[in-house]
């Protein structure tokens, strides 16, 4: 019998995260509870300890208790801690900056967030000042330590996807100043890029592993890490609509679908678990397609293994999403 954590208790008549645990007995590939790195109290602490030496006017106790070293434990659980370790912080630097927008004046001033977004970019080129915006020192540490660890072609996507997180940033900002909802379609590419298209360019260097940049742009690849990230973010979307809702942000996909087909917002979560597990399907299909692009490629059986280490992080990210969702007390 498959086991799950235990939700928070949500909100009443809100979708919540124990509206995902249907998905476990409907989805196969949910089925298996993921693995623990067994430093991960180790890797918990030190995940903190930057956090709160690197944002400490930015991370509340609610960031805090959402114990993202325990997400980068499950996404790894046989990497070195130290790699795991910077996979974790690399997600705290993503959900300070999401709070950043999301709770404050910034999200709403496109031009703010496009200046901020500048800084965070050039430091990828230059050491920022010791003025420089909590945000932008952090990502300037977190690049140092993970650029080196991979190759140019590596490089060259990573900021092509930083480059998308920074459009998707300025254009929430816009729907929110402007009051205009996105319409389903225009939501889901825009939730894309906004839950960070870079951060599934980590397990390579996490993992040690270097893609062939031919495999990287291909078809196949690029069907795996775009139903990965809708995936997780859907799922994210389901558990934090109730927030969402609250301070009367549109950015979600249940509000979207809610508003848009005019339905309840209990049948706009169930659309999304539809929607979420024919996606989980689009991602077990990419990863089957994987052999015959390898040998299209024709590429190395070293080249071929790391790229399925890489897969397989992949593949099993929507389970650990899932439970860090059900356990963590960030949307509680």
């Amino acid at each position: 019998m498959t086991t799950v954590p235990a939700a928070p208790a949500r909100a009443a008549g809100m979708p919540s995260a124990a509206d995902l645990l249907p998905l476990v007995e409907r989805v196969p590939a949910l089925a298996a509870p993921c693995r623990h790195h067994r430093e991960e109290a180790a890797i918990e602490l030190a995940v903190e300890e930057w956090a709160l030496r690197s944002f400490p006017e930015l991370y509340p106790a609610r960031l805090q208790a959402a114990r993202f070293g325990e997400m980068a434990s499950r996404a790894f659980p046989e990497t070195k801690a130290p790699e795991v370790i910077l996979f974790g912080q690399w997600l705290v630097w993503l959900f300070v900056f999401d709070d950043l927008r999301d709770d404050g004046p910034l999200g709403w001033d496109e031009a703010a967030v496009d200046r901020l977004y500048d800084a965070v970019l050039s430091s990828c080129d230059t050491v920022p000042p010791l003025d420089a915006h909590p945000v932008v020192r952090a990502f300037r540490d977190l690049w140092s330590r993970t650029a080196p660890r991979a190759g140019a072609s590596w490089r060259a996507m990573f900021r092509v996807h930083l480059a998308e997180h920074r459009a998707a940033c300025r254009y929430e900002a816009r729907f929110r100043s402007t009051r205009r909802l996105p319409s389903p379609n225009e939501y889901a590419h825009l939730r894309r890029q906004a839950n960070g298209s870079f951060l599934f360019d980590l397990p390579e260097p996490v993992l040690g592993s270097e893609l062939p940049g031919e495999l990287r742009t291909s078809g196949p690849w690029r069907d795996l890490l775009s139903a990965c990230n809708d995936v997780t973010a859907w799922c994210n979307d389901v558990a934090s609509a109730a927030k969402e809702s609250a301070r009367g942000d549109v950015h979600n996909y249940v509000l979207v679908l809610a508003h848009d087909q005019g339905v309840s917002l209990a049948a706009a979560a169930a659309e999304v678990l539809d929607r979420i597990a024919a996606r989980i399907d689009d991602l077990t299909a990419a990863a089957r397609a994987l052999p015959a692009e390898f040998a299209r490629l024709d590429l190395s059986k070293a080249a071929a293994r790391d790229a399925s280490k890489v897969a397989m992080v992949l593949l099993g990210a929507p389970r650990g999403h899932l439970e860090w969702l059900l356990e963590s007390s960030r949307y509680a």
